[in-house]
């Protein structure tokens, strides 16, 4: 910012907009890139999510909704590869697909499933995560799925209910075998 003087006044010249705005997403520090995991929190990765995704596939059989399981598989990329991220504790996984899919439910029951009923379905159950501080993004994709497929209540729910319960009980399981992790970080 360059100053000027007028009449005996310093003022402050704003650094152009763009400039501001590119600023902000340009790297720190020289480095760009996120360090390397270690070898073992690579492993126990693999398996918690090989793990998870397996049962999850077979719920997908069971219940015969499979177009349920990319968000879940979103949600156990976060559960066991950041077991310390507030997104991936058992409130936001459970909450937040259960909320997800009650607003998908809504959405297509009440309004059907059109772009805009779709779109809406995602909206509100991120207001609705956001106000029970119930965040989960992967959910955004049941909200999704659960009204452009028209799925019944029933079906909707008990396999969202099982399959975050599943991902969570998998999650506490793998992680706690890391000596550095702990999980979860809370419960509530």
């Amino acid at each position: 910012m360059e100053d000027t003087e007028k009449s005996g006044v310093i003022i402050e010249e704003p650094e152009s907009f763009l400039y501001g705005y590119l600023s902000k997403v340009r790297c720190r520090g020289g480095r760009c890139d996120l360090p390397a995991p270690e070898g073992s929190e690579v492993w126990f990765s693999f398996v918690g999510i090989f793990v998870g995704m397996g049962l999850l596939c077979l719920l997908g059989i069971y219940y015969n909704l499979w177009l349920l399981i990319p968000s879940f598989s979103a949600s156990a990329v976060m559960l066991y590869t950041t077991p310390d991220a507030s997104m991936a504790q058992p409130r936001s996984v459970f909450l937040g697909h259960l909320i997800a899919a009650a607003a998908g439910l809504a959405s297509f029951h009440l309004i059907g499933n059109g772009w805009w009923a779709i779109a809406l379905a995602v909206v509100v159950s991120t207001l609705l995560m956001s106000v029970t501080r119930s965040l989960h993004p992967p959910a955004g994709g049941t909200a999704f799925l659960v009204n452009y497929c028209g799925y019944g209540f029933g079906a909707a729910m008990s396999s969202v209910f099982l399959s975050s319960l599943v991902l969570i009980l998998i999650a506490v399981v793998v992680n706690n075998l890391a000596s550095n992790r702990k999980y979860p970080s809370y419960w509530i």
